[in-house]
């Protein structure tokens, strides 16, 4: 089955970031090949001055078919990388790497919590994807 779309997931949005850039240019190479392609994230992790180029991930589940791939970028713990195990096409995973959680704590401790979280989901995420990046 070919794919009609070519979807990511990221873990948060924010310009200059290195997975939104990547992210952003993924996107604009899918869509070069001729694929439906969006940026789907919680709302509440994309700022808002990029919020007009990208989707909340509750919108996901209108596009969720097994013709349609999603890229989960991973580089930290959230609700992308739980919905990203329920999707009904076809994965592919992008580790970007998680930093330790000691680095953050005591000072920003939900980050720590947020890396703490994205360690135990890549976890769970060994083995779910077609393709590993």
């Amino acid at each position: 089955m070919s794919l009609r779309a070519l979807h990511q997931f990221a873990p948060g949005l924010a310009p200059g970031d290195a997975v939104t850039n990547e992210a952003f240019v993924f996107r604009d190479l899918f869509r070069r090949w001729g694929l439906a392609s969006e940026i789907y994230c919680e709302r509440r992790r994309i700022l808002p001055e990029l919020r007009r180029e990208t989707r909340d991930l509750s919108q996901f589940d209108a596009e969720d078919r097994p013709d349609t791939g999603v890229l989960l970028h991973l580089s930290s713990g959230g609700a992308v990388n739980e919905r990203f195990l329920r999707t009904r096409g076809r994965r592919a995973l992008r580790y970007h790497n998680i930093t330790p959680p000691r680095f953050f704590r005591g000072m920003q401790e939900q980050i720590a919590v947020n890396l703490e979280k994205g360690l135990e989901q890549a976890a769970r995420l060994a083995g779910a994807a077609e393709v590993n990046l």
